[in-house]
């Protein structure tokens, strides 16, 4: 078995009764993840806990579309956009596969531990996403399995 550590960017798509968040943060992950040696290349698994920092989003209420500005600062906001909590904390799970030369495709899915709201009625929201990764492992030698 081998571990490596990851890094990502991610999309997180969030249903909130009758609004649809489309929502892009930049993830810095702490993954640990396990490479099971098969033939070919492995089997990877692994989890950890990450940080998320919002870059921008959308709102969607019917026909209607509204901006998301991600802004911790208190003052004077517009009231034509809405605003959100700039850091989340999560937790990661993956599982994907890695090809001996060191390419790889994994899934993952980020749990939001955070409430990125900003009101103050009581109502939360949570920011869990779906990842869908294809890349390329630097400083990848792995020995074939025989």
């Amino acid at each position: 078995m081998s571990e490596a550590l990851q890094n990502s960017h991610f999309i997180t798509y969030v249903n909130e009764r009758s609004r649809d968040y489309k929502l892009n943060f930049l993830e810095l992950p702490l993954n640990i993840v396990y490479t099971i040696p098969i033939r070919y290349g492995g089997i990877m698994v692994g989890a950890g806990p990450s940080v998320s920092m919002g870059l921008n989003g959308k709102v969607y209420q019917g026909s209607v579309t509204t901006d998301v500005v991600f802004d911790n600062s208190p003052g004077t906001k517009q009231s034509n956009n809405i605003y959100l909590k700039q850091f989340d904390f999560g937790i990661n799970v993956l599982a994907g596969y890695q090809l001996n030369q060191g390419l790889f495709v994994d899934a993952g899915y980020n749990f939001g531990l955070s409430d990125i709201s900003t009101t103050s009625d009581g109502s939360a929201l949570i920011a869990r996403g779906l990842t869908v990764k294809l890349g390329y492992m630097l400083g990848c030698r792995k020995q074939p399995v025989t």
